[in-house]
């Protein structure tokens, strides 16, 4: 039988130091990972596997990190792996060291490295809530405070954003020795704003 995404899921989670560089996002209730995408909710209505999505820093969410993230969706929910909530149910039984809290035996998280994002994942067991939450968080060097900086300039029509380099310069340190750098972040932000023709937004 051919290898399906759950035999990749780990129980002990590979990047701790995501969970830990934390900020207050609006919207949100309480403060999330600076390198948080966004997250998918998902339930099982009997048939199908329907979901929402949850963005988070829209920043991060470029066209290629979508598709990644579409990609693990449709693995997890595939007929081989997550097919419906009593395979979940039996996936979640078979891996009870990965139960969230040991009195409440009905939530458990799994973890899962790709090649942009590592991802969070959280299976919920008990009738009457969303069984899958499908938390994305971007694998490489976190560009988001300085997307949120280039944004607030943005809004200011202070400059031209393509000549805004040294304005990330001037306000972090970090980047004052590295023009390359700032180009580089600069670049990636503006990037953020491309979309390629028959492509959805995440």
């Amino acid at each position: 039988m051919k290898d399906n995404i759950l035999s990749q899921l780990l129980i002990k989670c590979p990047f701790p130091e995501v969970f830990e560089d934390t900020e207050t996002v609006e919207g949100c209730s309480f403060p999330e990972p600076r390198r948080k995408i966004g997250h998918i909710r998902a339930d099982y209505d009997g048939w199908r596997w329907y979901n929402t999505v949850w963005p988070c820093h829209r920043a991060l969410a470029t066209q290629k990190v979508c598709k990644e993230i579409d990609h693990i969706y449709d693995a997890l929910t595939a007929p081989n792996a997550l097919k419906d909530l009593t395979t979940l149910r039996k996936f979640c039984g078979e891996h009870t060291d990965a139960c969230i809290a040991k009195e409440n035996k009905d939530e458990f998280s799994f973890y899962y490295v790709g090649k942009l994002c590592v991802f969070w994942i959280r299976l919920v067991t008990r009738k009457g809530d969303y069984s899958m939450y499908l938390n994305a968080y971007i694998k490489e060097e976190s560009y988001q405070k300085y997307f949120d900086f280039l944004e607030k300039l943005r809004q200011s029509g202070e400059t031209n954003m393509y000549g805004a380099a040294p304005y990330l310069q001037s306000e972090f340190p970090e980047l004052r020795g590295s023009q390359k750098k700032a180009n580089a972040i600069l670049i990636a932000w503006i990037k953020t704003f491309e979309t390629e023709e028959g492509d959805e937004p995440c």
